[in-house]
Parts: C-alpha cells; structure tokens; sequence
C-alpha cells in the first residue's frame, strides 16, 4: 500500500534504534565470542565477559551508528543504534542512524550475516524492534503527523497533551509456518524535548532554557507468539526475520492497519 498523500514517505522516518531479539531453543549449544568478527568483519570495540551470571557484552561503531551485541545465554540482542551528536549552532542534540527504509535495509543484512555463522542457535522465538521520530514543527503538527497514522483514533491537535496510543494487532504469518502468529505492537506518542542551561555566577543563578523541540514517535515490537509450539532452525531465520521487518515497514508506512 502507497502511503497516503497526508502522511510523509517512509524515509520521513530517522532511526533512534533497530534491535533483534532471539531467544535460542533450550538444546542450542553456542559461542558469542567470535560473532562479532565473523558479521562485523572486525574486533568490537569493547567486549565485557559475565562469567558469574553468563554471557557477554560486545560495542563497537558500525556504519556511522552504534553496533551492540547482548549474549544472555538465554536471550541474545542485537542493537543498532544512533550516536549523539550536536546540531550546529544552538547545541541541542540529535540521534539517528539514518533513514528507516536504508537503516532496516542495512540491518536485514547484518543479521542474515549471523543466521549463517555456524552456531547461530535455532530459536524459540525472534522479534524486531525499533524506535523512529519524524521532528516537526509544533507540538500541534505532532497530534496532526501521528492522527494520520491512526485512523481509528480521533484527535484534536490543539486540546489534546500526553497522548498515547498502544496497540497490538497480531496477523498470520505469511511464511507457510504452520500455527505461526505474528504480534504488531505499535506506541504512538509526541515527543516535547526542552534545554536548559543554568548558569551560577557573582549574581546568582540563571537559567537559559531553549525554544522545545518537537517529534512524533514511533516504537515497533514485532515478534512471534510466545505460544507458539515449534522452533525456527537456522534455515528458517532469515525469512522469519524478514516478514518481521516487513511489517515494521508497512506500520510505519500505513499506520494503525489490522
């Protein structure tokens, strides 16, 4: 589906964050610690080894973002994620890997890279997850960028503040897996950022505080039933994962859709 004309492209879209989840099958017999070279092609940054809990953290920069592997034996993450930079002139702060459509893109490739490492575990369950903004000009034009994702929901942009709207809207999945369900979490919300610099000098305290500046938000979580019966062996991930972006990309396209 083309987006509708009163709603912006996808790639209106920045990415604060793209995040796989899997949680391995409890028979997975696995190693974290050369992933990181064997996807990344280089050594991480930073690695963090758990010996009393398990597992391990690995950091590093990737592809003008950030790149973190969490291995909690039971629960693997990967994160892309924005490094902070400032904006030049008035010193605020913006986070962002890039567009969504070439971040998710760039990310869909990495991952598929680990699903071929050898002992990549077969899962139980996978998910996909992100956080987007779109800034805008006013909190207003917030309520009207986030009303036209939600055509089930009524919004005055003017009276309204504090909105959030939460919704899960679960589908079939389109792989062929039998009994395979599918969550589409969504979050909709306005983000109000403010600065302040408070200064203290001869004269007492001051207090500088900035023009708010204003986003629409979007988090995505995206994941298998945790009722599902069966397991995604090393084959199937890819699709899996996949399909899980997919409809990432059609939330954040069209809306609020069943």
């Amino acid at each position: 589906m083309e987006p509708s004309p009163s709603r912006p492209q996808p790639s209106a879209w920045s990415v604060e964050d793209l995040r796989l989840t899997l949680f391995p099958t409890p028979d997975s017999k696995f190693s974290s610690v050369g992933w990181w070279t064997k996807v990344v092609g280089d050594q991480p940054e930073t690695a963090v080894s758990r010996p009393k809990t398990g597992g391990s953290d690995y950091y590093g920069p990737y592809e003008g973002g950030r790149l973190v592997l969490l291995d909690r034996m039971t629960r693997i993450d990967w994160n892309l994620t924005s490094l902070q930079t400032s904006l030049e002139g008035d010193g605020s702060q913006v986070v962002s890997v890039g567009p969504f459509p070439e971040s998710s893109n760039l990310f869909l490739e990495t991952m598929f890279r680990w699903f071929d490492v050898d002992d990549c575990p077969n899962a139980k369950r996978l998910g996909f997850g992100a956080f987007l903004v779109q800034p805008v000009e006013s909190k207003e034009d917030g309520y009207r960028l986030i009303a036209s994702y939600l055509p089930h929901v009524e919004l005055d942009p003017s009276g309204s503040s504090e909105f959030l709207y939460q919704i899960n809207r679960p589908r079939e999945s389109r792989t062929g897996i039998t009994g395979l369900k599918i969550n589409r979490l969504s979050k909709w919300s306005v983000l109000v950022q403010t600065r302040a610099l408070i200064s203290v000098g001869p004269e007492g305290v001051s207090q500088d505080i900035s023009p708010s500046k204003h986003a629409g938000r979007l988090e995505l979580d995206i994941n298998t039933r945790q009722d599902f019966d069966g397991t995604f062996a090393r084959a199937a991930l890819s699709e899996v994962f996949r399909e899980l972006v997919d409809l990432g990309a059609e939330m954040a396209s069209d809306g609020d859709i069943p």
